[in-house]
């Protein structure tokens, strides 16, 4: 690696750091997800997470935030640490992998390509498990690869710590542990005994461990009826079973997409308006549109070469593409997985995916510049700008989802003095939604304004209140973590 490679690579990992720094140190207010995830966290003990599982989210995770919140207090930043750590983390171990897998200058582009990537940024301040996937993706196709490379002990060790703990903070890693010990059982000479035993008594551990998950908190929450029917939804629409053609590969186009989406920074959703989170500065329809689509379809173009010159190495190629076919068993596992209708394969869930299509747009990339010396800077400038400006929108004018800091200081002020209020949680969305109060059964009131509802506040008969989506005017805030207020109402 040059000297200016080294440099340009030092820049990017210190952007990539300080943008999300940037998103973490914001403090956005929690919203339904989060808010309902960190209320479960702080009125359950370390035992009732496992005996009383009541989200998607895997154990491993919820103990660790447990154990940071218990020292340093239930606040937004507390619960937002470990996937601001984990984004981090997940920035260094990327870059190391691109380094053992293509050339220095290859392995730079995609160090900078994430360090940009809005998404990745965004997720580093979410109290959610996505940045976690991430960086157990990351760390298991590295940590395997060095594996391969360099054959030890002490390295069969590290790959066993990293797996099982994998499999206890992330679902996802399954796939990819699934992947990578199909791959190297696969790659494994008959006559060389020894290599097999490791890697078979690993994957027994590993396979162990998954059962152990599965019994103690998968098993409940995959029947969980609220999960199962938002999963089943149109919108994750599976590529199997294959009952119709058009919709598998309509499924498989959307969900490649909603990773490239998110990867890049584009605000638009094929199954959506044009308008749909579109960012500052920008509106549906016209120039927008033209620009979004085309550098979309430009991205899809070299992601999907990248793609096919995957396939293409597997196929021709014998030796020393080892983490290729990790990446395509990826691909038709998680194609497998989705029949099951038990994971939303789409959009934020598919974080995991990342090294995959890095991979493939660094493929598709040097694919075209060797053909076309010219075409490096444009190719360069494609790949960087469009994620670096919608990085920069996100840091100037981060998103928040709702503003439920302003909704818990509202409630606190306004409630009636004699009011026995029962709790304050997170309701079904509804996006149009000021106020949601519950009333009775599932009928819901909407409020249109503040005052309306503290008149409805006054009635003595309610007792429980679920809110979501408070304020239309979402630069509205107010001090103190959601979860604490709630709780202490």
């Amino acid at each position: 690696m040059s000297r200016f490679q080294k440099i340009v690579l030092i820049v990017f990992l210190v952007l990539g750091i300080g943008l999300r720094g940037i998103s973490y140190v914001s403090n956005r207010p929690f919203w339904r997800d989060e808010s309902g995830l960190a209320l479960q966290v702080q009125a359950g003990s370390y035992q009732d997470l496992v005996l009383k599982p009541h989200t998607a989210s895997p154990l491993g995770y919820l103990e660790g935030v447990k154990c940071v919140t218990s020292y340093l207090g239930y606040k937004e930043w507390a619960f937002r640490l470990i996937p601001f750590l984990s984004s981090i983390f997940a920035l260094m171990v990327l870059s190391r992998l691109l380094f053992l897998w293509t050339s220095s200058f290859y392995a730079v582009l995609g160090t900078a390509l994430f360090s940009v990537s809005e998404r990745a940024i965004y997720y580093a301040g979410e109290f959610r498990h996505y940045s976690t996937d991430l960086l157990f993706s990351v760390f298991i196709l590295w940590i395997f690869e060095k594996c391969r490379k360099s054959p030890s002990s002490g390295m069969y060790f590290a790959f066993l710590c990293v797996g099982s703990l994998s499999i206890w903070f992330s679902y996802t890693s399954i796939i990819v542990l699934a992947s990578v010990m199909f791959v190297w059982v696969c790659q494994i000479q008959k006559s060389d005994w020894k290599p097999f035993v490791k890697v078979f008594g690993i994957g027994l551990f590993f396979l162990l461990n998954s059962m152990a998950t599965y019994f103690l908190t998968v098993s409940y929450q995959v029947d969980m009826k609220g999960l199962s029917a938002f999963w089943n939804q149109e919108t994750y629409q599976t590529f199997l079973p294959l009952t119709s053609l058009w919709k598998a590969v309509s499924w498989l186009g959307v969900a490649s997409f909603g990773v490239v989406r998110y990867l890049f920074g584009l605000p638009i959703d094929p199954s959506k308006s044009i308008s749909y989170s579109m960012p500052m500065g920008f509106h549906g329809g016209g120039i927008a549109a033209f620009y979004f689509w085309g550098y979309a379809l430009f991205i899809g173009v070299v992601v999907l070469t990248g793609f096919v010159l995957m396939i293409y190495k597997v196929i021709k190629y014998k030796e020393d593409v080892s983490l290729e076919r990790v990446f395509l068993s990826m691909v038709v596992l998680v194609i497998v997985a989705s029949g099951f209708h038990r994971y939303p394969f789409y959009g934020r869930f598919m974080l995991f995916m990342y090294p995959v299509f890095i991979m493939c747009v660094l493929q598709g990339v040097r694919f075209f510049s060797e053909r076309r010396k010219f075409l490096i800077p444009f190719l360069i400038g494609a790949v960087l700008l469009h994620p670096a400006l919608m990085s920069t929108i996100e840091a100037v004018y981060p998103k928040v989802m709702t503003d439920l800091r302003s909704a818990v200081a509202f409630f606190s002020t306004h409630r009636a003095q004699n009011e026995q209020l029962v709790t304050v949680q997170c309701g079904d969305m509804v996006y149009d939604a000021q106020w949601v109060p519950l009333q009775s059964g599932k009928d819901y009131q909407v409020f249109s304004s503040e005052g309306e509802l503290q008149t409805f506040l006054n009635q003595k008969e309610i007792r429980s209140f679920w809110f979501l989506y408070p304020l239309k005017d979402r630069s509205k805030t107010s001090m103190g973590p959601v979860a604490e207020k709630t709780l202490n109402l």
